[in-house]
């Protein structure tokens, strides 16, 4: 019934229990497991996650930026999902979106940037909530770009000017 979708689970203990019984990590069922010793290690190599993401990006390798980043915002946002808002791993969501977002803008056909635009629009919306000003400047200004790369210029003189 769950893998039909006729039913939903909710509970974060029970999928906690079925992600631990199938072997499957609990972030592939969009939670997050406290005792999860990965889970504790990408929060401490997070920042470097990200800093090395934007190195391969800038050389030119933006799919890998790309590959390196997507597990660590699905875990983060799962972690968020489940209820556990603490400040850092808030703050290094909200980085890693932005992040991904350009890489994103780097890889992406042309007409499908509107996604990497997407991306560095939910950074944003994260960097106003937690009231960083350094992360805030970042994300306005990462976002304006991908806004000027769809050709939304309005919006994306509005961020830039901000």
């Amino acid at each position: 019934m769950i893998e039909t979708g006729r039913r939903e689970i909710s509970d974060v203990a029970t999928r906690l229990r079925i992600a631990r019984h199938l072997g499957l990590p609990a972030h592939a069922l969009r939670i997050s497991d406290p005792d999860d010793a990965d889970f504790t290690a990408m929060l401490q190599f997070g920042e470097s996650t990200i800093r090395l993401a934007a190195i391969a990006r800038q050389s030119g390798h933006g799919a890998e930026a790309v590959n390196e980043l997507w597990p660590l915002v699905t875990r983060l946002g799962s972690r968020v999902a489940d209820g556990h808002v603490e400040r850092d791993v808030m703050l290094l969501l909200a980085h890693a979106r932005a992040e991904l977002g350009v890489s994103l803008g780097h890889v992406l056909p042309e007409e499908r940037l509107v996604s990497a635009a997407r991306w560095t629009g939910r950074a944003l919306w994260l960097a106003e909530h937690l009231h960083d000003q350094d992360l805030l400047a970042f994300t306005l200004r990462v976002h304006g770009n991908e806004l000027r790369k769809v050709e939304r210029h309005t919006a994306a003189v509005a961020r830039l000017r901000r």
